[in-house]
């Protein structure tokens, strides 16, 4: 579903953003992963990642750029927190815990 496609694109820019800690910017955070990359780990066709990509970003939640792809960390986790209804802040120090895992996947 769209909801699902979402989630799952948001999820792996996050866990992509925690594991690689690319430069900061107060709640924004640079990150050098390709779009096939991200279709691959998620089981998506590159085109489909695009296209939400581009939806993220008329969001205001992400920028595509030539440097990376710079998230708006605190945005991204709030919406995912809106869609799961778990607030990922409460889920350990690195945001990310099992019971989000084990929802996505």
């Amino acid at each position: 579903s769209f909801k699902s496609l979402i989630k799952l694109n948001i999820f792996e820019l996050l866990i992509e953003a925690r594991r690689f800690n690319g430069p900061v910017t107060g709640s924004k955070r640079t990150i050098k992963v390709r779009q096939n990359s991200l279709a691959a780990r998620s089981g998506l066709a590159r085109e489909t990642v695009s296209r939400e990509l581009h939806k993220l970003e008329d969001e205001g939640l992400l920028q595509l750029g030539r440097e990376g792809i710079t998230l708006d960390i605190e945005a991204l986790e709030h919406k995912l927190d809106m869609m799961f209804r778990v607030p990922l802040g409460s889920l350990g120090p690195r945001g990310l815990g099992a019971s989000v895992f084990n929802t996505v996947y």
